[in-house]
């Protein structure tokens, strides 16, 4: 099995994201999945190791007993998170007229890199307002209508997030869906789950 991470978002900008953050790591240390001590248990930072509990949270514990990188780190910076590579099967509508920004990029298009100037435009103009999300607002322009909003107002059909608050497990293989949806009821929003392969 290779090095992965599961990063499990909050949906949303909440105002009161250090305290969540605060409050889910004291009930992973009471549930004795994680240390209380920082380490160097996480890919280019630190984060908290897990503990031999955390095998009551996963499917499938023993695939990731032997990898080193093994511990959860918090994530507070405004972020756009998204489980795929941008392209045109992500439905980006417009919250004006509710047309789809990408609808009119066919998916071969896109990958035979034939796109139009005009479409090209289009697309580049959602990555870079995507890309470059840092909770400062991000105008888009719609294509359709003109209408300039904050890319956060467009509605998303795809796995994409907008969070300030996320939970990265390194190695910890995959969660179980009891675990994520106490996780979800812990903050009282929806989430968000992609995995990420090193």
């Amino acid at each position: 099995m290779s090095e992965n991470s599961t990063i499990v978002c909050v949906t949303g900008i909440i105002n009161n994201n250090i305290q969540m953050a605060a409050k889910l790591i004291s009930d992973f240390q009471e549930l004795k999945l994680i240390t209380h001590e920082l380490s160097d248990c996480v890919l280019g930072g630190l984060g908290y190791g897990r503990l031999d509990n955390y095998h009551t949270v996963v499917y499938n514990p023993d695939e990731t007993e032997h990898l080193s990188l093994n511990g959860v780190r918090i994530l507070l910076n405004p972020s756009c998170y998204c489980s795929m590579e941008l392209n045109p099967e992500l439905i980006v509508r417009c919250p004006e007229c509710n047309q789809d920004q990408l609808g009119e990029i066919s998916v071969a298009e896109y990958y035979m890199e034939s796109l139009s100037k005009e479409k090209l435009k289009v697309f580049e103009g959602v990555r870079s307002a995507l890309d470059r999300y840092n909770g400062c607002p991000r105008n888009l322009t719609c294509s359709h209508c003109g209408s300039r909003n904050d890319i956060t107002q467009y509605g998303y059909e795809g796995n994409l997030c907008f969070s300030n608050l996320a939970l990265e497990f390194f190695n910890w293989g995959e969660l179980s869906q009891d675990f994520l949806e106490s996780i979800e009821a812990r903050v009282g929003k929806r989430i968000c789950k992609f995995t990420v392969h090193y």
